[in-house]
């Protein structure tokens, strides 16, 4: 399995991708060079500076990406979401169709070796901690959905449809072949969720909706695996990956150099003695 992590020469990212590739080196070995590759964007908005090599000194593999503003040919700051997705879509050329690929978020990283991960054509396997959390595609913010999947324009009965999706998010496991199916979907939905959020958060979110409708229309199933610790939420043996997008001990959004992070406020658990053990290395 190949982690696919999505990366910006802006804000903290490089403090995130050390933490990530910190911790696959250590659990994967030399295997880590054929098991990730980061992919940075030249641009995370259009008035950023054009970066053309990886920034700083981390040796993960990596490749560099256009911006989703010149991949889809428009120029706003708007979508900023989709920077990662028409990423995902310009590496998927690179990869064997059978081979099975990781898309996660820049914060996160694996806490401990994945298990044996069996996934099936037409098949994502993802995490649905989102759905329940905050995401409510089906239920409360089903209408982020249901309006654009494919068989709502032949049917009334669109509260039936929420069994064709999940509500599941990162990581999003899967292979080639299937990435390549829903990637244009993802993408196409994503702008036009966008565009119909009434909310910042549901905005932000959109490209969570649009993984369900991609899904959905391209009759991928969604299976569940419980496989993200994310903190201050409950720690499980099945959690290979964390997430630490609303950490308020390793709060990312307080966090721009290594001197900003605590440790001693950190609880005794894989996550943060893991977090802990790389501060202490770049601290060094």
């Amino acid at each position: 399995m190949i982690t696919l992590i999505p990366v910006a020469n802006t804000g903290n990212f490089e403090i995130q991708l050390s933490l990530f590739w910190y911790h696959h080196k250590k659990l994967y070995g030399i295997n880590a060079w054929r098991k990730a590759v980061a992919m940075m964007v030249k641009q995370n908005s259009p008035d950023d500076v054009i970066t053309n090599k990886m920034p700083w000194d981390i040796d993960i593999p990596y490749v560099i990406t256009e911006s989703c503003f010149k991949y889809l040919n428009f120029q706003t700051v708007e979508y900023l979401p989709l920077n990662a997705i028409t990423s995902v879509a310009q590496v998927l050329p690179s990869f064997d169709d059978e081979e099975v690929l990781e898309f996660i978020d820049c914060d996160q990283f694996h806490i401990k070796p994945h298990p044996e991960i069996v996934v099936n054509d037409d098949e994502i396997i993802c995490d649905v901690i989102y759905e329940d959390w905050h995401l409510k595609s089906k239920s409360t913010n089903k209408n982020m959905v249901i309006p654009f999947l494919s068989i709502a324009a032949f049917t009334k009965q669109i509260d039936t449809m929420t069994h064709l999706y999940n509500g599941g998010f990162v990581p999003i496991i899967g292979k080639t072949k299937t990435f390549k199916k829903i990637i244009v979907d993802w993408i196409q939905a994503t702008k036009k969720i966008y565009a119909n959020a009434k909310t910042k958060e549901v905005a932000w979110w959109s490209n969570m909706y649009a993984l369900q409708v991609a899904c959905a229309n391209n009759k991928i199933a969604m299976k569940n695996f419980d496989c993200v610790y994310i903190p201050p939420f409950e720690l499980k043996n099945t959690h290979y990956c964390c997430h630490y997008s609303v950490d308020p001990k390793f709060d990312k959004k307080k966090i721009n150099t290594i001197d900003d992070i605590d440790v001693s406020k950190f609880d005794d658990n894989i996550f943060y003695n893991g977090v802990k053990e790389w501060y202490y290395w770049r601290k060094k």
